[in-house]
């Protein structure tokens, strides 16, 4: 049994290597992030802020707390059942660009934590994400950016895609 797991490790390590050493190697295809597409929503007037009972502290603070609290309401559904066993249910809208949004915060967070980014460079990206989350969140048609977001191998990748998003104010 133990030679067979070893076994099993081994190939599995082997395996790893050669995945690692396509990544890596130059000569090989274009990544997904070289193939970056425009995405465009139009807001008609402000994004609407939502009024909350708790209001969730953001580590930014200011302006982006209000906006953290608009797209932890917009995203998330309460509800409470009555009958039977008391306990709550949450269903989220969206959530591929749900988990997405909480992905990038807690990268900006890390980095801002271990200085590798400034106040300001973090509140500039913050900005953008939860501004595009809002307004997609009420998006009838996001399939493809949704697609774009899943299709991410990594933060980094996700936060390309929030680049390449604007936002047209009418």
């Amino acid at each position: 049994m133990k030679k067979i797991f070893l076994l099993l490790v081994m190939i599995c390590s082997c395996f790893s290597f050669t995945v690692r050493a396509a990544v890596v190697n130059p000569d090989s295809e274009p990544s997904k992030s070289e193939e970056t597409t425009e995405f465009t929503f139009t807001v008609y007037g402000e994004i609407p802020v939502k009024k909350v009972d708790y209001a969730q502290p953001h580590f930014l603070g200011g302006e982006l707390e209000t906006k953290w609290n608009t797209f932890i309401k917009n995203y998330t559904q309460v509800s409470e059942q009555s009958i039977g066993f008391s306990s709550t249910t949450v269903r989220f809208n969206k959530p591929v660009i749900y988990n997405a949004v909480q992905k990038i915060n807690k990268y900006v967070r890390k980095s801002y934590k271990k200085k590798n980014m400034t106040k300001d460079e973090a509140e500039k990206i913050m900005n953008h994400v939860f501004d595009c989350a809002n307004v997609i969140c009420f998006e009838p048609d996001s399939t493809s950016f949704e697609q774009a977001i899943d299709d991410s191998e990594s933060v980094e990748e996700m936060l390309v895609v929030f680049e390449h998003t604007h936002l047209i104010y009418k």
